[in-house]
């Protein structure tokens, strides 16, 4: 996917609404859960914008879906929608995909990144689910 530009892009994170009340209730994204990542160019000076940024262009849809049946090594599949998000469907990445090694390492409740959206991060601290071996200060290489 093309993430180039003087900006870094948007990423805006969607999931399925019973799987976020599944994990609100519990702190653990249910089997199925499925994230979809909408990966945006920044665009500036556009309209009245004059000093920030905005989202533009569509530069691809990936996703992440808790399915032990597809990798029971840890649960969850990546897929990437290619450039634009412009395929209709998704085969599951190969295991040798950096979105794997990523994830199980950097990822705080399971293989997701739960440490980035506050509230989430909260429930996981509060039911004990966050991985015992997460390191906030581990950097990705």
């Amino acid at each position: 996917m093309n993430r180039t530009g003087a900006s870094p892009p948007f990423t805006n994170v969607y999931v399925n609404p019973e799987a976020y009340r599944g994990f609100m209730q519990t702190g653990v994204w249910p089997e199925g859960a499925t994230f979809f990542l909408e990966v945006r160019r920044a665009e500036s000076h556009v309209s009245i914008n004059q000093g920030g940024a905005s989202q533009g262009a569509l530069l691809g849809i990936e996703a992440a879906k808790k399915d032990h049946a597809l990798n029971p090594e840890g649960g969850w599949s990546y897929f990437d929608f290619g450039e634009g998000g412009k395929n209709e469907s998704a085969r599951a990445e190969p295991r040798t995909a950096s979105c794997y090694s990523c994830h199980s390492k950097h990822g705080a409740v399971e293989w997701t990144f739960t440490q980035f959206y506050p509230e989430q991060f909260a429930v996981a601290r509060a039911r004990g689910t966050v991985r015992k071996d997460y390191d906030p200060n581990l950097k990705a290489e």
